[in-house]
């Protein structure tokens, strides 16, 4: 209402939104919301408030074998909420990657919000985040899945794994050590490669277990070219470096290490396997259908990634130069 003191509110327009009858169906909703849009420029919260239920209007809502469907995710009930963001969150990864997880299989009104308010809330997130991390060379990006390999051995609670990761999808395969020997890393990681064929390269820090003559005689048996950095540089062996980095944070905050790869979210596994793997949350079956790979999508996010990442660490250090 615009008068001699300016805009000041309508009362008789208060009282009528109050009175408003609650919508019943979709066509109520969109008149409603209508209204809103209408009264946006007055509230400039209304527009983050009303951002749900926009989203649902644009959605698809569908049945499917008696479940309730939003595209091709599943509408989780109030009642199982808290359950599905305890799965969601279960590996400690962060609100992204919670949300990403969330992307791909579930739904409600307000579940980027939830999600944000859990991971803010955790003491074993807050605890990570405070972790200060070496920073990394970043390594040349391959043409396709499972050409280039990096492997390298961790320790977690008392015991030694091997751990593989794929250069191309970032997947990552780990096996716990029955002991140190080159001959039981060689092993384990001929039973990695039997499941999902030769590599080309892979490159190591050139610790004991991939100097041995072992494990040269493996490289030359099954073709594979071994490229090595120095153990007193592991940032040469980065990828691998930055793989133990990943893997430890859902290991540090699962009990089963093999579950916890499982929350690992387009994820490794789809772009390697071409599918999603079934995990603890919730999936519409469809879900798990193959699906081809856009390669060259692929590459142009990896690249983006790379370019935005360096502007990000050029502008720090700019910060971090001018602060000093």
């Amino acid at each position: 209402m615009v008068g001699q003191d300016g805009i000041a509110v309508d009362p008789d327009k208060v009282k009528a939104i109050r009175d408003l009858a609650p919508p019943k169906d979709v066509h109520s909703v969109r008149s409603f919301m209508g209204m809103v849009t209408q009264l946006g420029k007055f509230s400039p919260l209304l527009a983050e408030y009303s951002e749900p239920i926009r989203d649902l209007l644009s959605s698809e809502i569908t049945v499917n074998n008696g479940l309730l469907m939003r595209n091709d995710r599943l509408i989780i009930p109030s009642e199982l909420k808290t359950d599905i963001l305890a799965r969601l969150h279960e590996a400690h990864q962060g609100i992204n990657k919670c949300r990403s997880r969330a992307k791909e299989s579930v739904w409600w009104l307000g579940i980027s919000k939830d999600i944000e308010n859990l991971v803010k809330g955790c003491d074993t997130c807050a605890k990570m985040q405070n972790e200060k991390r070496e920073q990394l060379i970043a390594t040349p990006f391959p043409d396709r899945c499972w050409s280039k390999l990096g492997s390298d051995l961790f320790q977690w609670r008392g015991c030694t794994y091997l751990l593989v990761i794929d250069y191309y999808s970032r997947y990552i395969e780990i096996a716990k050590l029955s002991s140190l020997s080159s001959a039981t890393v060689v092993a384990h990681l001929k039973s990695i490669l039997s499941r999902h064929g030769l590599c080309d390269i892979i490159v190591t820090d050139g610790g004991p277990q991939y100097a041995s003559d072992t494990f040269n005689k493996f490289c030359a048996d099954y073709g594979i070219e071994h490229i090595t950095s120095s153990p007193r540089y592991p940032m040469g062996n980065s990828e691998a470096e930055r793989a133990v980095q990943t893997v430890k944070r859902p290991l540090n905050a699962c009990d089963d290490p093999y579950l916890a790869m499982l929350q690992n979210g387009l994820s490794p596994s789809q772009l390697l396997f071409g599918r999603q793997i079934k995990t603890t949350l919730p999936q519409a079956p469809q879900k798990l259908d193959p699906k081809p790979v856009n390669s060259r999508e692929i590459q142009q996010k990896e690249k983006n990634y790379r370019n935005y990442s360096k502007e990000i660490t050029t502008g720090l250090d700019a910060l971090s130069t001018f602060l000093h």
